[in-house]
This record gives C-alpha cells, sequence and structure tokens, in this order.
C-alpha cells in the first residue's frame, strides 16, 4: 500500500503502519518459535510487503516442524529484490537483534493487525467516495450501503474470530445451565415461552439456537411468534417483514386485554373495555420489545440491526417473520438465497448468544394431500432450513381444515365422524417439534383462542 490522498486534496497521509513493531514481532519469532503459539497474524496483515513474505515463509517453516534462525531462512529468499536492498540475509539477523527484551509477542502482533484493519477501513472509505461520486446506472444508494456494510462486517468478522474455548471452561458453563435448570420450577434452562407444555418437551429457547417455527397459512405463526415473545423474561427484537409495528401491537394489545383485534381495530368498546385496553397498553410500555417493520431486509440487514439492538438494548432473544421474505446474498437460485439466509440467522444466533425464532411458511404441498399433518419436507426450500435450524417446530391446527370439510346433513353418519374429530380438535392446536438436535422430538397440544390469536396450556 503507499500513500492516501486526504479529501482536501491538498496534502497527502502516511497510512497507519509501525514497520519497527513488523521489525520486532520478527525478530521475537526468530529468537524464540514459540511465538506463533500466541499470535493469530496473517501475512496481509503486515504493512511492508517484504516483511509479510519473511512471516509467510517462517509461518510453513513452523507448521512444518522446522525451526526457524536467519540461516535456515537464507534459502528461501535467494532472489529476492527487496531483501538484498536491506543488506540480504544479513537483514534476518537484524530482525533478530531487534528483538525486544521482554517476550510478548501478542501484544506486538495485536497492534500489527489493528494497524491492518485501520488501512482496511481507509481503502472502505475510498471505495465509498469514488462510487458515490461516479456510480453504476444499476447500483443504488441502498445496495451501495449494503455492500459497504459486508465488507465492514468482513472485518469485523476478521477481528471477532473466537478462540478455542478449553473444555474446563466449556463444562463450567454448561453446569451453571444445569443448575439454572434444576432451581427452575418447570426446569427451564433456555429463555421460558411462557407456555408450560412447550418449556417441558424443549427446555426452552436456547441460546445460540436457531429455531424454525413454520406452518402453512393461518395457522398462527405470528400469533404463537408474539405468545412466546411477550412471555420471554428478556429483552425481545422483533423483525416483522410482513405486518406493520401497529398491526403487531393491535395483536399484542388482543392478547393482553382479552379483545378480538378485529374489534380494536373496528373501535367496538364499551367503557369497561376501553379502559382494559388502557390497562393493557399501559403495561406493555414498561416491556423491552423492540418492533421493527423494515419490508424485505437482507440478511446483512438483520445481522446489523440485531447487533444494534444487542448491544443498545441487550436483546436475549431475536424474532424474525418471516424467514422466506427476507433477502441472501446469492440470487441465482432461490435454494442458494435462503441458504444465505437460514445460515446467516444461526451465525447471528451464535454470534450474539441468542435464541433466534424464525418463522417459516410451508409449501402449497401440504393443501394437496389428504393428511394435512406437516413433514420436515414441507419445508419450502427445505433442504438448507432443515440443515442449519437447531430445532424445527410445526403448527398444525386440525380444526382449520375440519371447518373445509363440514358434512350437509346433519344426520349422516359422516357428520358424526366429522363432529366427534371437531370436538376432540376444537380451539386447539398441536405443536409437532419435527427436528431436536440438542434433544427428542416429540408433540404438544396447546389451545388456542382465534378471536384474541391467543396460544395457552
Amino acid at each position: 500500500m503507499g500513500n492516501v490522498k486526504t479529501l482536501s486534496g491538498e496534502d497527502y497521509r502516511q497510512l497507519p503502519s509501525s514497520p519497527e513493531l513488523e521489525q520486532s514481532l520478527l525478530g521475537c519469532i526468530l529468537i524464540n518459535n514459540t511465538a506463533f503459539e500466541k499470535i493469530n497474524l496473517k501475512p496481509s496483515h503486515f504493512y511492508e510487503p517484504l516483511h509479510g513474505r519473511i512471516f509467510e515463509v517462517m509461518q510453513k517453516m513452523y507448521n512444518r516442524g522446522q525451526a526457524i534462525d536467519p540461516l535456515k531462512l537464507k534459502p528461501y529468499f535467494k532472489n529476492d529484490e527487496a531483501l538484498e536492498q536491506v543488506e540480504g540475509w544479513k537483514y534476518f539477523v537484524r530482525l533478530a537483534g531487534s528483538a525486544p527484551t521482554v517476550f510478548n509477542p501478542e501484544d506486538y502482533a495485536e497492534a500489527i493487525k489493528d494497524l491492518a484493519i485501520r488501512r482496511e477501513l481507509i481503502g472502505v472509505g475510498q471505495d465509498v467516495i469514488q462510487t458515490a461520486y461516479d456510480s453504476p446506472v444499476d447500483l443504488s444508494a441502498q445496495d451501495q450501503i449494503r455492500t459497504i456494510e459486508q465488507k465492514l462486517y468482513a472485518l469485523g468478522d476478521e477481528d471477532g474470530q473466537k478462540e478455542a474455548v478449553p473444555l474446563g471452561k466449556a463444562t463450567k458453563h454448561a453446569l451453571e445451565a444445569i443448575k439454572t435448570a434444576r432451581k427452575s420450577p418447570s426446569h427451564v434452562s433456555g429463555v421460558s415461552t411462557g407456555l408450560g407444555a412447550l418449556d417441558r418437551l424443549s427446555g426452552g429457547l436456547h441460546k445460540s439456537d436457531l429455531i424454525i417455527l413454520a406452518g402453512c397459512t393461518s395457522m398462527g405463526k405470528t400469533a404463537l411468534a408474539t405468545n412466546i415473545a411477550l412471555a420471554a423474561p428478556v429483552p425481545v427484537g422483533f423483525f416483522s417483514l410482513e405486518m406493520s409495528h401497529e398491526q403487531i401491537a393491535n395483536r399484542i394489545i388482543g392478547q393482553m386485554s382479552g379483545i378480538s383485534s378485529e374489534r380494536l381495530r373496528r373501535g367496538e368498546l364499551n367503557q369497561t373495555e376501553m379502559r382494559e385496553v388502557i390497562r393493557s397498553e399501559e403495561k406493555l410500555r414498561e416491556r423491552e420489545f423492540y418492533i421493527d417493520q423494515t419490508p424485505g431486509m437482507t440478511i446483512t440487514d438483520i445481522r446489523t440491526k440485531a447487533r444494534r439492538l444487542k448491544r443498545l438494548r441487550n436483546i436475549g432473544l431475536l424474532v424474525v417473520d418471516y424467514l422466506q421474505l427476507a433477502r441472501g446474498f446469492t440470487k441465482d437460485t432461490r435454494e442458494r438465497e435462503i441458504n444465505d439466509i437460514t445460515q446467516g440467522l444461526k451465525n447471528i444466533a451464535k454470534e450474539l448468544d441468542i435464541p433466534v425464532l424464525a418463522l417459516a411458511q410451508l409449501s402449497r404441498a401440504v393443501d394437496a394431500r389428504l393428511d394435512k399433518r406437516p413433514l420436515l419436507s414441507d419445508l419450502r426450500e427445505s433442504g438448507a432450513i432443515e440443515q442449519h435450524a437447531d430445532e424445527v417446530i410445526f403448527l398444525y391446527r386440525p380444526e382449520y381444515y375440519l371447518e373445509k370439510k363440514k358434512p350437509d346433513d346433519v344426520h349422516s353418519k359422516d357428520y358424526k365422524k366429522w363432529s366427534k374429530k371437531m370436538e376432540k380438535w376444537k380451539d386447539k392446536a398441536e405443536i409437532i417439534f419435527a427436528k431436536r438436535r440438542h434433544g427428542q422430538t416429540g408433540s404438544v397440544v396447546l389451545g388456542f383462542n382465534g378471536k384474541i390469536t391467543k396460544f395457552f396450556d
């Protein structure tokens, strides 16, 4: 890299760098090869190209189990012109002599990486300015923002790579979760759903898990998601790609007040009901529940907003309604785009260490068969969704389908059979755990009040 011109154009500024730091680190490695065990650097992090090449050779030698010293480095740089300009192989001797007396290579490595990231940031900034001045016809301002976000988060990922965790530390965290579950009356180790039957089967929604809540149209996916989000004892981020924040709020007020959202929309309330609505709204003001209604979000948008909510509001649960309305990076096939989205959501769950509950629409194949009970193969673009999900939960309401099959003759045997089935499933829903990475599959039955879109035990 060379010099970077300032925006004023009046002078030039040197890119952030420190050849002396690079020399000191290379000297550390020559003096004590085990320095490699304490650093996490790439050749591209070095400002001086020669230093980057020297580091790369050292790294390869160390990985092969070879000792690294000036004489052993010499054969690898026979025709290196840059090295010849700085005393040739004797430069390696000088590097060894420049090693600091206090052996702390990790500090030097972190400083070198920090300077490298600053240089990359300057490069990204220059790209922003250049593209904004001379933008292609087919590149909108929003597209440019998303491209820049991807570049910035690529830098963030590189700097924030997680190191391997000792088993002792992992078992300590596991023990804490076990103790929490033991103390809980319902033995919930994750975020409680507020529904006892669900919590007993799943243990709650667990950190770093991607949970897919899927169902056909009109099953009540959003209703169940808002039920769970409202009951969660943690701050919640709710990304609604389909409904407005006002519609979501209307549903939640209906669930709390016991008044149907339809009546709330029309304002058909008596004085007592109005007081109940006001009380419910006042309680909801205290709830840490953050709704984002941006339509057509990309997975990068979701990640950016989720990170911000985690940083500013410390959310402990993220809900995305719904998965197929988001956009991925790859648009050549829908399957690959869904793969981008589901993998991105799983990465968000791991990065922020929170459960991510993503709603998903089932394919119309369900409507075409007699048995409407959903299967994993009914997930649209099911391969990618099933692969990345820790849990896949289906919401199934037989009542919805039975209502469409009501026999006309109330005295017939078919009507009696229908009536018996209807009685069994009236105001009920089956929650099917079709996949559980960390436990057994199964199902539970919940009550469902369609008028106020509320599920209950």
